[in-house]
């Protein structure tokens, strides 16, 4: 019962450290592009696809978490 805990709890940082490298993909994908006006595309832009690619990180942590909890159930 413990291992399957500490396996829960690695899985959930896993998933905080998949969503914060996402969102300094994301945020360094559009300094490199757009420069000084970064601050204004934020407000525009941004926000939006910051909250799609939170989503797509949220969904690829629960299918990695899925199958490691199907693993060791089987082991």
């Amino acid at each position: 019962m413990v291992e399957k805990i500490m396996a829960a709890a690695f899985l959930w940082e896993v998933h905080a450290i998949l969503f914060l490298l996402t969102l300094l993909a994301v945020v360094a994908t559009f300094v490199k592009r757009f420069g000084l006006e970064f601050i204004r595309l934020w407000r525009k832009h941004l926000l939006k696809l910051t909250t799609h690619y939170f989503l797509i990180s949220e969904v690829f942590a629960w299918v990695i978490w899925g199958i490691l909890f199907g693993l060791t159930r089987l082991l």
